[in-house]
């Protein structure tokens, strides 16, 4: 019997090409998504910590004054709906970071099961070649090289072959 797997069903686990490919799909329909290099982060620095009771106090003065509101070219409504789409993304972001932990912690988790059952044939392999299993030898040798290897060189991180995405579109 074959089934078939529905791919928006929430018992099947997703791939990790998969999971990018949605990734990369929210990145592209995010409105004002963007990629801010050092030095523009930089510079908006100021201006995007002010506080927001001071941003709600100001939309107010706007929204009784006209003159202002022409001035700044906003209206206090605009400035409150912005205020409240940021808070909505604010909670997309406390997701997305609770996202990232869990997949570094899922990742560690399965590299420590398979180091434990890497280390685990190892340790039976050598008992094997001791009792005779000769044709386990250069299979012992090998992962004892490694072994010895991976003690002098420093460990490949994972954020060192993180490759960047692919730049989006220009959105029309």
């Amino acid at each position: 019997m074959i089934t078939t797997i529905e791919p928006n069903d929430p018992e099947t686990p997703i791939s990790p090409e998969e999971a990018t490919t949605q990734i990369r799909s929210m990145r592209q329909r995010t409105k004002g998504f963007v990629q801010l290099r050092r030095e523009e982060e930089k510079s908006i620095r100021r201006a995007a910590a002010v506080n927001p009771e001071f941003r709600k106090v100001a939309a107010d003065a706007i929204s009784t004054s006209d003159q202002l509101s022409k001035a700044v070219d906003a209206t206090g409504d605009t400035l409150r709906a912005e205020e409240e789409d940021i808070q909505r993304w604010e909670s997309v972001l406390s997701e997305v970071d609770a996202f990232r932990a869990g997949i570094i912690s899922t990742i560690k988790l399965r590299k420590h099961n398979l180091g434990r059952t890497t280390l685990q044939a190892y340790a039976i392999a050598q008992q094997f070649v001791r009792n005779g299993h000769i044709d386990l030898i250069p299979h012992v040798d090998a992962m004892r090289r490694e072994l010895r290897t991976a003690r002098r060189r420093p460990a490949a991180t994972t954020a060192a072959v993180v490759t960047p995405p692919p730049p989006l579109p220009p959105k029309s």
